[in-house]
C-alpha cells in the first residue's frame, strides 16, 4: 500500500517536507533551529538526511541520495573518512 502512495504523481515529497517545517515550526518560526544530519547506504545508494527533533522523534525535512562513480573496493570506512 505505501508502494502505490509513493508512486503517486500527484505525491510531491519536496512539498511535504515544506508542510513539515510549516508544522514543525509554526506561525512564528524559533530564531534558531535544531538540524540533526545523518547519512546511511542502503544498497550501495548513498542517502543524506536532515531532520528536526520534535517530540523525542526527528522529523526529516530535506533529503538527496547520490551514487559515487567508483565502487566500493577496500575504501576507507565513513569514519575515518569524516575525520
Amino acid at each position: 500500500m505505501a508502494l502505490a502512495f509513493l508512486k503517486c504523481k500527484y505525491f510531491d515529497p519536496s512539498s511535504l517536507a515544506e508542510c513539515m517545517l510549516a508544522l514543525i515550526l509554526g506561525r512564528k518560526p524559533p530564531a534558531w533551529v535544531i538540524v540533526l544530519v545523518d547519512q546511511t547506504t542502503i544498497d550501495g545508494v548513498q542517502v543524506v538526511n536532515a531532520a528536526i527533533p520534535l517530540e523525542g522523534r526527528a522529523v526529516p525535512v530535506a533529503w538527496i541520495d547520490f551514487e559515487y562513480p567508483w565502487k566500493n573496493a577496500g575504501s576507507a570506512s565513513a569514519n575515518q573518512v569524516s575525520r
